[in-house]
């Protein structure tokens, strides 16, 4: 490129400069956004249409029945039967109540639960109140927890090279 050509691309790109500045300032007067951005709307229509990363159950539903879930899953309401989940996360709230069974990879209790749990690791809020036994590699129980029951501390981890821990934390946690 010829220093002649090098000046004109360079003034080119000053003036496009120029240009775009004035226009921000002369929007931001007005009031209105500085840039408006470009919508992909086949983009924002995948995004709408992919599966969600999570789901709740509201104070205001009642299940019966055997439940088996591949997302995290959030109970407020309640829930009567068998919850089973390979890989996620059950969190049941505080007002919820759960009876039956948990086989879940994670278990988050703020909640009533009234059932025999099966999980490789479980935590109890303070305002959980869980009457039932509880087979786990590791559980956590908050200050103010009400637990009933028997803990079994799975083995499995022990030759994993890890061993089962219990854990218990204040209330302000």
């Amino acid at each position: 490129m010829s220093g002649f050509s090098f000046l004109i691309a360079a003034a080119t790109g000053v003036v496009v400069l120029a240009v775009i500045i004035g226009m921000i300032v002369r929007r931001r007067a007005r009031g209105e956004a500085p840039l408006e951005r470009a919508t992909d709307t086949k983009r924002d229509a995948k995004r709408a249409d992919a599966p969600s990363q999570s789901s709740r159950l509201g104070k205001s539903i009642h299940i019966e029945g055997n439940l088996t879930f591949s997302e995290a899953l959030t109970i407020d309401g309640t829930f009567a039967g068998a919850l089973t989940s390979d890989s996620s996360t059950l969190t049941t709230t505080a007002g919820s109540r759960i009876d039956g069974t948990l086989a879940v990879h994670h278990v988050i209790l703020g909640g009533a639960v009234h059932a025999e749990v099966k999980a490789q690791r479980v935590e109890l809020k303070a305002t959980a109140q869980l009457d039932g036994n509880v087979q786990c590699d590791t559980i956590t129980i908050a200050d103010g927890a009400r637990f009933d029951g028997n803990v079994k501390m799975d083995r499995a981890s022990e030759h994993a090279g890890g061993a089962p821990r219990a854990h218990a934390r204040a209330a302000s946690e």
